[in-house]
């Protein structure tokens, strides 16, 4: 005796549908520039900043040598060139040091992988120093100048801030 099994149709839509989102998703995480990393280390400065005000301390006021160092750090941990932390510390305070001789430096990093395309990654760096005990001090210590730098590699961010105080 044959059976006939019954034929069972599935729809692919809701499939495909899912697929098209996340692709346009992570296209949009690649598709960032230059110009986006720059808007990001702007915001970041401006939240220091803000969080400094509310603090009752001066406003850090940007230098583009530090940031120069700060960017270069974010590229080669976004790369892997180097893995994340403060790798290199001691020669990007040497560099600095060239043109903005100091009497006390700091440096925070932080990563954040943020699958929206840069929503909130620069408030949520900001975020995670001002939990950390070291890097609070960073930001809140007796500093005058600073500078950002921020590098993306698909959906992770990369954020370096070094903070100077001059001699």
């Amino acid at each position: 005796m044959l059976t006939k099994k019954k034929s069972r149709k599935y729809s692919i839509a809701p499939a495909l549908i899912l697929l098209i989102f996340m692709v346009f998703i992570l296209s949009q995480c690649w598709m960032l520039t230059k110009k986006d990393e720059e808007k990001l280390e702007q915001k970041v400065f401006r939240l220091v900043n803000e969080h400094r005000i509310s603090m009752g301390l001066n406003k850090l006021e940007w230098r583009d040598a530090i940031a120069e160092q700060c960017r270069v750090h974010s590229q080669n941990m976004a790369s892997g060139t180097i893995s994340f932390g403060h790798s290199g510390f001691s020669q990007r305070c040497s560099n600095i040091a060239i043109t903005i001789p100091y009497s006390s430096i700091e440096e925070n990093v932080a990563s954040v992988v943020d699958v929206m395309a840069m929503s909130y990654v620069a408030e949520k760096a900001v975020e995670e120093w001002l939990k950390n005990p070291s890097h609070r001090l960073g930001i809140e210590g007796d500093f005058l100048l600073t500078g950002v730098g921020v590098a993306i590699n698909g959906p992770a961010y990369y954020f370096t801030q070094i903070f100077v105080k001059p001699h």
